[in-house]
């Protein structure tokens, strides 16, 4: 080997060599990142768990027998007759659905007389109320077949002083109109579902102790974990109902908690997975007053939310 491919030789060897090591480094460095973050959440949740007594913890989980609210959630399946951005959206949806709801909307509600709050674009507001049996009040609404399109409307058992949180907060973005709709927001939700349907495995994070597992924990201790990554009143449609639901329903954000995932991410179909969520009734948009009074001849207990 002569003295230039000598010199070259090392200097290559010199340049590139490390580059390995120097990705090995910078894994084990994100991994330690990642395992102080467990850590301190861990410790947190540890030290939370500790500060009250385990006999405290199934008393504090349990929704009381008396004195319980629902909220509700209502999930469509629209058939769109002018809206390409929504079509493609949804079929983007519906090609990564990871559960047996065709959802490509949701909205969130306090009754069952079919008023609902959704977070969409078109119109004065990115919030609206939206109304299934008179869907030309909603812009959004306006560019879908009534006759062909249809709901899921669920509901989640919570404490009264949760409901009265949860449509106070909700109420108070509708009045104020602050709250924007992040069309651009739909495209990392995309790539995350896309992940989720080809189920790429995730690094492994500490457990929660048991001792804290079914405990409720407000607002701001659970969601500390996350909170921080959102973008303050700016969702999609999905997400602005999860984030109503983890701050006013703390076993919900523990829900987010324990399994270390944002509601950055959630689908309107995956509303339908959260713990406590049941399927009341569904059928055509028209048909919805319709169908919610036959629903609550035969259950009577929600028969005050008509």
């Amino acid at each position: 080997m002569d003295l230039y491919n000598f010199l070259l030789y090392n200097f290559i060897m010199k340049k590139y060599s490390r580059l390995p090591i120097d990705f090995l480094k910078k894994e084990l460095k994100s991994l330690e990142k990642s395992y102080e973050q467990y850590k301190e959440i861990y410790d947190y949740f540890h030290s939370e768990a500790m500060g009250i007594e385990n006999k405290d913890v199934e008393k504090k989980l349990a929704l009381p027998k008396e004195n319980y609210k629902y909220i509700f959630i209502r999930l469509y399946d629209p058939v769109y007759t002018a809206n390409l951005p929504a079509e493609l959206l949804k079929k983007g949806q519906y090609i990564t659905n990871t559960t047996k709801i065709p959802a490509a909307h949701a909205a969130i509600g306090f009754d069952l007389s079919d008023n609902f709050y959704g977070l969409t674009i078109g119109g004065d507001y990115d919030i609206k109320k939206e109304q299934c049996c008179n869907p030309d009040s909603c812009a959004y609404m306006q560019t879908c077949d009534p006759k062909k399109s249809f709901h899921y409307t669920y509901a989640i058992k919570v404490t009264a002083q949760e409901y009265e949180a949860a449509k106070k907060k909700t109420l108070g973005y509708y009045e104020t109109k602050e709250v924007k709709y992040a069309v651009l927001h739909n495209f990392p939700v995309a790539l995350y579902c896309i992940k989720k349907k080809m189920n790429i495995p995730r690094l492994p994070k500490l457990p929660l102790p048991d001792e804290y597992r079914e405990f409720l924990t407000s607002l701001k201790k659970t969601l500390r974990a996350f909170k921080g990554f959102k973008e303050k009143d700016r969702f999609v449609c999905s997400t602005f109902c999860s984030y109503i639901l983890i701050s006013c329903v703390p076993r919900i954000a523990l829900y987010f908690c324990e399994r270390d995932f944002s509601y950055d991410y959630i689908t309107p179909s995956e509303l339908s997975m959260l713990p406590g969520m049941k399927l009341l009734f569904s059928g055509n948009w028209l048909d919805f007053k319709k169908d919610a009074e036959s629903f609550t001849k035969e259950n009577s207990e929600f028969i005050e939310y008509l």
